[in-house]
């Protein structure tokens, strides 16, 4: 939506002046449209492109902007997964990851299947087909040289990709 469409009972006619003025400091008042494209509505907080500039965008760009919001929310998903799994594994998992020819989905998707997520609840988490997750771990299961589930996470486990067990 628009930021001018914002119906008044969300942002009164206060706040997109407020709105304006900010942008008209900033940017040397080039830009009169804005849209947010949300990623992220959480209770630990809000992420979103803002995209503004000087007319207001069509609704064949608007549609657009919708059909991309899928996409950045799926890449927002795969790189939160990706920085809990560096978080979780330490300093050393990231480099072995990549000496193992693991990507950052690979990794990610790796993580979550050792939290015990299921290809389809890997696939909801990250935005992405049931069947694009079952290629990444296909993959993941070749560039480990394993054949299954436990054995990735075990021989992950080993090499120091995932934390040991407690």
């Amino acid at each position: 939506m628009q930021v001018d469409d914002v119906p008044d009972r969300f942002a009164d006619r206060g706040v997109h002046e407020r709105w304006r003025a900010a942008c008209t400091e900033v940017l040397d008042g080039s830009i009169v449209s804005q849209v947010s494209v949300p990623l992220y509505l959480g209770p630990q907080g809000h992420r979103a492109f803002l995209v503004g500039r000087v007319d207001p965008f069509t609704a064949a760009e608007m549609a657009s902007l919708r059909r991309l919001q899928r996409v950045f929310v799926g890449l927002d998903r795969q790189i939160a997964a990706h920085a809990a799994w560096a978080a979780r594994t330490g300093v050393h998992a990231v480099p072995t990851a990549e000496a193992a020819g693991l990507t950052p989905r690979e990794s990610a998707v790796l993580d979550l299947l050792a939290a015990g997520l299921t290809a389809r609840a890997i696939a909801r988490r990250l935005a992405v087909g049931e069947r694009t997750v079952q290629k990444h771990l296909q993959r993941v299961y070749a560039k480990l040289g394993v054949a299954d589930r436990l054995a990735a996470v075990q021989r992950a486990q080993l090499v120091g990709l995932l934390p040991a067990p407690p």
